[in-house]
């Protein structure tokens, strides 16, 4: 038993449309053939890509735990954000 198909109907640029028709032509396969293996290409390569981002993310998030569970002592500070913006805003010309 075949893997059952679904008919998908999409528009693309006609360049694309060129380029499709003159592999098919090229390599002797159909159309959907072609668009097919390129949709399974692509669909796995993003899963893939997805994949390394959740790794990565996880190893941030490892990173970040690690980092607040280091108790660095807190600096004593007397001043804010804010007061160094006011600060160099006054030393633009008006």
């Amino acid at each position: 038993m075949g893997t059952r198909m679904v008919r998908k109907q999409l528009y693309i640029p006609q360049a694309l449309e060129d380029t499709l028709k003159r592999l098919a032509k090229d390599e002797q396969r159909s159309e959907g053939e072609i668009v097919r293996e390129i949709m399974v290409t692509g669909l796995e390569a993003r899963a893939a890509a997805g994949v390394a981002r959740d790794e990565a993310w996880q190893r941030e998030l490892e990173f970040i735990k690690a980092r607040r569970a280091t108790n660095l002592p807190q600096s004593q500070r007397t001043w804010k954000r804010e007061d160094i913006y006011e600060e160099r805003l006054s030393r633009l010309p008006r």
